[in-house]
């Protein structure tokens, strides 16, 4: 079993995750309240600002559909570019050609190390735990897993 945190009654792992949630809440809220003043609170009237978005061909990411098709964001005219490669996308975004990507989180550390001047501003995918290992029947637990070759995402 592991080790007890600070008396609270729980593992060390299982308080990283309470406070992980409670930022993680406060981010989405702070992501609305912006995202309710992009989305048109302006209720001004002047042409629409172009944005250029990439990202992989995903159904999570069909949120951007959605807002063009019902006019959501009148203020914004966005176009949505499929691009499988997010590195190929980094490299647009580097060179100005596009304004946002969707990527799955673990690409951006991978162009920042490449020295791409990359921002995380929002989670788009919050998969709550839906992340799995798929392993052998053998393999009961992680550290089953020491020892073992072990496939990961490059």
């Amino acid at each position: 079993m592991g080790r007890q945190h600070r008396g609270l009654g729980f593992a060390k792992g299982e308080a990283v995750m309470v406070r992980f949630k409670r930022i993680l809440s406060c981010l989405i809220a702070v992501l609305g309240l912006v995202l309710g003043l992009v989305l048109g609170l302006g209720g001004a009237s002047w042409a629409a600002e172009p944005v250029h978005i990439s990202g992989l061909t995903w159904p999570g990411y069909g949120f951007w559909f959605i807002v063009k098709e019902k006019g959501l964001a009148p203020d914004l005219d966005i176009s949505y570019q499929r691009i499988e490669d997010p590195n190929q996308s980094f490299n647009l975004l580097t060179a100005g050609k596009i304004d946002v990507v969707s990527s799955t989180i673990e690409f951006t550390p991978i162009g920042v190390d490449s020295g791409m001047p990359l921002k995380l501003v929002a989670f788009g995918n919050l998969s709550n735990g839906t992340d799995k290992i798929l392993a052998a029947p053998d393999i009961g637990s992680a550290a089953d897993l020491k020892g073992k070759d072990v496939a990961v995402l490059e």
